[in-house]
């Protein structure tokens, strides 16, 4: 189920998760100026100047692309890119690089049978990494920089609370410092196997920060643990009521509990809040318009919302320097144009997407042309 994917992948990365240990002497103190980055790039990250008044916040993760949990790290730090490729309030630049030789890099990114979209090279003859040196301790190492000064260095299970709460204006190193304190509490607890000391940890990190995502996922697999999913659905709907600007990923997960609890009148009460809260966000549009197509029984599926929700991905991706989230859009569209029985305009939207991955060369190119000979295919039926 997407609920305990989730929870046992959060699980995977926080489990392996090593507080780095910093040399003694540290040349790059949390306000000095964060020095540049040198890589041979795969994929180049994206480069936004930042507007007028503008926050200008860098996100560089250093990694050893043979870590045992890289995978899961780069998925993590794949969904953050997602999630701020159109933020507004900071021109947000995240990028990825690894010690190891470029040819390596590539070999390892291959060998997973999901491709991976990101910006992530490998060192140039060792430069970047030799920059921050005295930084680095434990690889996968973070290093947060706000208007080119150095905010926060630590693991990458803190790239959103750090950076959720520069954009909010609200970022405190001593509470970050905290929190970071009760991750190692949680990370024992996790490994020791006692859900209740996990949601003692996991409300002691909520209290401070609400939103945070890692924690939020802990209390819920200590619900998980203990096969209590009404209370799970009862708290995380409290919580979402009390905090809703809570992410769109709390919002389904709820939808998923109340799902395997065969809540239809609640399931449905929470598709509509949560449709109002997705028309806010083209991000949220089309993870719930996907959501929606994948998880909705037939008989009680939002059709109108999702094409609602998919257009209007559609219509913010198009300009974005992000393709691939347009092509996603455009993807995500045509499945719901389908389930309206609309085959042309899916036919002609997948046409779109295959066009669009096409010239970026995208990895998904190979699934796009599928999709459209699959809905062609469709047309020559008697």
């Amino acid at each position: 189920m997407k609920l305990l994917f989730l929870c046992l992948t959060f699980s995977a990365v926080l489990l392996n998760a090593q507080v780095p240990s910093l040399q003694q002497r540290d040349s790059l103190p949390p306000g000095s100026k964060m020095p540049s980055v040198s890589a041979e790039w795969i994929n180049e990250p994206v480069r936004k100047a930042p507007a007028e008044k503008q926050k200008q916040i860098t996100v560089l993760t250093l990694v050893d692309i043979l870590s045992p949990d890289i995978f899961q790290t780069l998925r993590m730090i794949e969904s953050l890119e997602k999630k701020y490729a159109l933020e507004n309030r900071a021109a947000i630049t995240i990028q990825t690089v690894a010690r190891n030789d470029l040819s390596l890099v590539k070999k390892i990114l291959k060998s997973n049978d999901n491709p991976f979209v990101l910006a992530i090279g490998a060192d140039e003859k060792g430069k970047t990494f030799k920059r921050f040196d005295t930084t680095v301790g434990t690889l996968p190492f973070t290093i947060i920089a706000e208007n080119g000064a150095i905010a926060w260095k630590g693991h990458p299970v803190e790239i959103e609370t750090v950076t959720d709460s520069i954009l909010a204006g609200n970022f405190s190193r001593s509470n970050q410092e905290k929190i970071s304190a009760f991750r190692k509490q949680l990370q024992s607890a996790l490994k020791a196997g006692l859900p209740d000391v996990v949601a003692q940890t996991a409300d002691k990190i909520l209290a401070i920060a609400p939103l945070d995502t890692i924690a939020m996922q802990a209390r819920l697999y200590a619900f998980e643990q203990k096969g209590q999913t009404a209370e799970e659905a009862k708290f995380l709907a409290e919580h979402i009521r009390k905090h809703p600007q809570n992410s769109m990923q709390m919002r389904m997960l709820l939808l998923d509990l109340l799902q395997r609890l065969d809540n239809t009148p609640d399931w449905n009460k929470t598709v509509t809040e949560t449709i109002t809260e997705a028309e806010k966000r083209p991000e949220d549009s089309l993870n719930f318009a996907a959501y929606l197509l994948d998880r909705s029984v037939m008989a009680n599926m939002p059709i109108q919302a999702i094409l609602n929700l998919s257009g209007n991905a559609v219509r913010s991706f198009k300009a974005s320097p992000r393709q691939d989230m347009y092509a996603d859009a455009l993807e995500i569209a045509a499945r719901a144009n389908y389930a309206a029985c609309r085959l042309n305009q899916a036919i002609a939207l997948q046409k779109e997407a295959v066009t669009v991955r096409e010239k970026s060369k995208s990895p998904f190119l190979n699934r796009s042309r599928k999709s459209l000979a699959f809905f062609e295919s469709l047309k020559t039926l008697k």
